[in-house]
């Protein structure tokens, strides 16, 4: 499927139990430095190289550069092992269609959580894009994983809790949630300074 600056996403079977995620995203030699994904991986991999193994980032294994005709190269395609779990807007809406409002509170506090030690481990480089649709819960461990890193360290006007709280809350304006969704605001926060608390104790 195509969205963004995809050019398509497609899933493919590996090693037995593993299902590897091919992005392909054009490549626009004008773009500044920032704006093109494959020197930001490759700076973050410079920068932090423990990222390739963490479990709660989708970070490409491979990166592949795609020449066109007279060897011009077009796109990038990367591969990256899929990540276990949901979107969080994928799972706001199911949990919110069977009245299960307390499981929604529960998974953003701890998104908030991840996301404190997330910003602990890379130096509180921001995701940039950590918007319901780029991260990922698994119900069944509880485990967390912040897909689509495109933009991870660049400079910008919101930080990742204030990104994600505004969107949440405009959810919340909708007539298919509602305010009572808000309050997933206040579990998130707390859920991020619990754990900021933490790691600044350890």
């Amino acid at each position: 499927f195509h969205g963004g600056l995809n050019d398509g996403i497609w899933f493919l079977r590996g090693a037995p139990g593993e299902t590897l995620v091919l992005k392909l995203v054009k490549y626009d030699r004008f773009a500044p430095p920032q704006l093109v994904e494959e020197r930001i991986f490759s700076k973050l991999y410079q920068e932090v190289p423990h990222i390739a193994e963490d479990a709660h980032v989708a970070f490409p294994t491979k990166v592949f550069r795609l020449l066109g005709p007279n060897n011009v190269r077009k796109h990038d395609l990367f591969v990256m092992r899929k990540a276990p779990g949901k979107s969080l807007d994928h799972l706001i809406s199911e949990k919110w269609r069977s009245n299960r409002k307390g499981d929604i509170m529960k998974i953003f506090a701890k998104v908030g959580e991840c996301l404190a030690q997330f910003h602990r481990r890379y130096g509180g480089r921001q995701h940039n894009d950590a918007g319901t649709q780029n991260i990922l819960y698994d119900e069944e461990t509880q485990h967390v994983t912040f897909i689509d890193l495109g933009g991870m360290g660049n400079k910008t006007d919101k930080t990742d809790v204030q990104r994600l709280s505004q969107l949440v809350l405009k959810l919340s304006r909708c007539p298919t949630y509602g305010p009572d969704l808000a309050v997933a605001v206040d579990h998130f926060r707390e859920g991020y300074n619990r754990a900021l608390q933490t790691t600044l104790t350890l």
